[in-house]
């Protein structure tokens, strides 16, 4: 599949065809690299986020493989017995 430009995408029809029935981070998984790509970097446009404080942020969010067995256990169990989470929203 060849790279689609920036020119390529309608952001306003993009951001507005996110499904969010499930939440915000299952509805932008949707979208292919291309697109979430376009939609991150518009949101960092309109909320005035530089490149540099974008990229300290993304590069200091915590990877899964830093937590231990036990917070993961932990998150796991809370979550299952929290009738206000959705067990597929942890699992994805």
């Amino acid at each position: 599949m060849p790279k689609r430009s920036q020119d390529d995408i309608d952001i306003e029809s993009l951001v507005q065809s996110v499904p969010l029935d499930k939440g915000l981070v299952d509805g932008l998984q949707q979208l292919n690299c291309h697109e979430l790509t376009a939609v991150l970097a518009h949101v960092a446009n309109v909320a005035n986020i530089s490149t540099v404080a974008f990229k300290k942020t993304r590069i200091e969010l915590p990877s899964f493989s830093v937590w231990s067995a036990a917070e993961c256990s932990e998150a796991r169990t809370r979550t299952f017995h929290d009738p206000q989470i959705s067990p597929s929203a942890v699992i994805a």
